[in-house]
């Protein structure tokens, strides 16, 4: 039989724990790929995500959507991990933005831990400003515009290509949906299933944080 102290212990830490105030989170349709420059020198990565979501009240911390993806260019597997903040935009969210909250919060980052804080959403999406769930509630992320894609993958040799993206709904510290692409093809790659974890295979990836 679980202890007095037990229960009142368990009780604190789940009234601890972080709660999403988003829910029926539906991401649809997510298309990411590899375009050219007008310019034509540079390959850079464009694409839409639509994410639906309702809001408890009318106000809530402001959602995050992470996108990580794996693409080989130059003979090299490239990860890069963007968080976008702002719908209608290829916006990443800046780091300023992000060390701000952290700092609005009272929180101070020792500089070596500056890259992990900023790279956790867990941790600092907690720390966002509210916003109103109209701009929210039906979200587009990404533009038609190709050189305003959600990153560049610079001059490439030969023809650069998405193998694998993810997508992570964000909010108040709580991951409230994901989606993510099939691997099907991908065997001689030899992706772990947990590819998307940031920084975990360093001699696998190359890893590229876009702000």
């Amino acid at each position: 039989m679980m202890s007095a102290a037990m229960i009142v212990l368990s009780a604190t830490l789940a009234a601890a724990a972080p709660k999403s105030e988003v829910r029926n989170v539906r991401i649809s349709s997510p298309k990411l790929m590899v375009s050219r420059t007008k310019s034509g020198s540079d390959a850079i990565v464009t694409g839409q995500m639509h994410v639906d979501m309702s809001f408890a009240k009318a106000t809530a911390k402001k959602p995050v959507l992470r996108l990580v993806s794996v693409c080989e260019a130059n003979g090299a597997l490239v990860a890069h991990n963007v968080f976008l903040g702002r719908p209608r935009t290829n916006d990443a969210m800046k780091r300023g933005e992000i060390m701000n909250a952290y700092k609005q919060a009272g929180v101070d980052i020792p500089f070596k831990e500056r890259d992990a804080a900023y790279s956790d959403p867990a941790r600092f999406t907690p720390l966002l400003p509210e916003v109103t769930k109209d701009v929210y509630s039906t979200a587009v992320y990404g533009t038609a515009d190709i050189d305003r894609g959600f990153f560049r993958l610079g001059k490439c040799a030969t023809p650069p290509k998405v193998l694998v993206f993810r997508l992570e709904l964000w909010q108040n510290g709580v991951m409230a949906a994901s989606w993510e692409s099939s691997k099907t093809g991908l065997s001689k790659y030899a992706l772990p299933d947990d590819w998307h974890v940031w920084r975990k295979y360093p001699q696998k990836f190359k890893y590229v944080d876009v702000r």
